[in-house]
């Protein structure tokens, strides 16, 4: 993918993210929106199968893999606490312990014992379907778990893929950014505008996370390097900020970056498999940019080292 489609993932995560988040009865209230987010989170998940296919190394296959494995995380990751959350007020510490795993946990599983594991949170969520719409969870939301967890457990194919498929592959891409759009632009954005005055809070959440940014347009808050114990960069590690439930993984270099996030202290979880997460604090001030370098220690040195 370029740049300019690295840009609108990132914005298209980023609605994901707050639709799977926003209570079914906000939902509702937009005509055909419980359709439109499922085939968002579809067309994310299919954008990156398509990435995957266009490298021909294995390096390219492994990353592939590994973003089809952080969708399923961070899908299964939010079924998981809002069943806790059912769970914690009902009393039913049986069920909590059964559902009670953290990203972070499900991140140093490896592929099968992930798939199984969020399989087992899958299964008790569908089986409360029933009860938990107050929590969150829907029809909607075990449909793109369902979908994330065959995606990973099916995998990417083989290493030997030819040119032609390559080409494919980036063919489909524009296909798939194309239709996205479409479906942002004439059928998301509208469907929101019918709640502006009576959800004032979730439009405006919902308006911030469709901002494209351009570069230099609005400032950087925060620039952070992820690097092994000697110095190499770590693309494809997640980085999530309790504070305001943001989402961000670095690139090939070894960076993300984040614009407009308000002054503050924000606490992170940073995470990748393979490795030991670390969970730092970092301090935004207003109109400096802050520059962070997390080290991220593989599990086996740790392990031999003990």
């Amino acid at each position: 993918m370029d740049k300019k489609q690295d840009k609108k993932l990132e914005m298209y995560q980023g609605v994901r993210d707050l639709l799977l988040d926003t209570a079914s009865e906000i939902i509702d209230l937009m005509p055909m929106m419980d359709g439109y987010r499922t085939e968002l989170v579809n067309n994310i998940i299919s954008i990156n199968i398509y990435e995957g296919t266009q490298n021909t190394d294995r390096k390219g296959v492994t990353e592939a893999k590994d973003h089809l494995k952080i969708d399923m995380i961070t899908i299964a990751g939010d079924v998981s606490r809002k069943v806790q959350s059912y769970a914690s007020d009902i009393k039913d510490y049986e069920l909590l312990k059964e559902v009670k795993y953290s990203e972070a946990e499900l991140n140093h599983i490896t592929g099968n014992s992930a798939v199984a594991l969020c399989d087992v949170i899958y299964n008790y969520a569908k089986d409360k379907e029933a009860v938990l719409g107050d929590y969150g969870i829907d029809a909607t939301v075990l449909v793109s778990l369902r979908k994330a967890i065959d995606n990973f457990a099916v995998s990417i194919p083989k290493p030997n893929r030819s040119i032609v498929t390559r080409r494919m592959a980036t063919n489909a891409l524009v296909a798939l950014f194309l239709a996205t759009d479409t479906l942002l632009y004439d059928q998301m954005d509208p469907a929101v505008g019918a709640v502006k005055l009576s959800q004032p809070t979730f439009y405006e959440n919902y308006i911030i996370s469709r901002k494209l940014e351009k570069p230099s347009s609005h400032p950087l808050a925060i620039r952070c390097l992820v690097v092994d114990v000697e110095g190499n960069p770590i693309p494809g590690t997640t980085a999530f900020f309790a504070k305001t439930k943001s989402t961000f993984k670095t690139k090939q270099k070894g960076y993300f970056y984040v614009k407009n996030f308000a002054e503050g202290k924000y606490q992170v979880t940073v995470t990748r498999m393979g490795y030991v997460t670390q969970i730092i604090t970092v301090i935004v001030a207003s109109g400096k940019r802050t520059d962070v370098k997390v080290v991220m220690t593989a599990v086996e040195e740790v392990g031999s080292g003990e």
